[in-house]
């Protein structure tokens, strides 16, 4: 997808922020991106976020950190509310329509990398064990509940009031097949 070039359109317009757009020469595919991004901050606590979801507002990235500064030294991970807009869902085909009508309008809480932040030595030191798991990435799932419940046994990790939108965004029509093959996948996974 377009998803290099749209960071770097981003980077040219705001040069004043410090930016690196580290780019794999192949698809290794997310846990590998994940422990490799965080390696290369510099900062003490990392935000990881999916391609297919966005901010509803400019504060959600204030409330997602907000743990870090009130309870710095137990905290080691915070997540948002995940939310399923309705006018989102309604760009959506008959076949993701379908697959996302059960939550439609809801905003669960899920630390589940769509804008999550984690405390970089503790992510990195948990990922390890993570990403042991999970090396197949296409028969992958569960793996979010995998790395909370990594977490939680390192430390704190909050729920926080921040929001971000599950876009579900796909460049290729989603099918009846890719409905199947989905929930085929969860049911195995969960």
């Amino acid at each position: 997808d377009d998803s290099v070039s749209l960071v770097e359109t981003f980077k040219a317009r705001h040069g004043r922020l410090p930016m690196k757009i580290l780019v794999q020469k192949e698809n290794k595919g997310i846990l590998p991106s994940y422990i490799w991004g965080a390696g290369v901050a510099r900062g003490n606590v990392v935000v990881m976020m999916h391609s297919d979801s966005a901010l509803p507002t400019r504060g959600e990235l204030r409330q997602l950190v907000a743990p870090f500064e009130k309870e710095s030294a137990s905290v080691v991970a915070a997540y948002p509310k995940v939310c399923h807009p309705e006018s989102v869902w309604r760009t959506y085909n008959f076949w993701q329509k379908l697959m996302f009508a059960p939550v439609v309008g809801a905003e669960p809480h899920g630390l589940n990398a769509k804008f999550d932040c984690f405390r970089k030595d503790v992510f990195l030191r948990v990922a390890q064990v993570w990403q042991s798991r999970y090396a197949d990435t296409t028969e992958a799932g569960g793996e979010d509940w995998d790395l909370h419940s990594l977490l939680k046994a390192e430390g704190n990790v909050v729920a926080t009031e921040a929001r971000v939108n599950h876009l579900h965004y796909s460049s290729d029509p989603f099918t009846l097949k890719d409905l199947i093959a989905k929930r085929q996948h969860l049911a195995k996974s969960y």
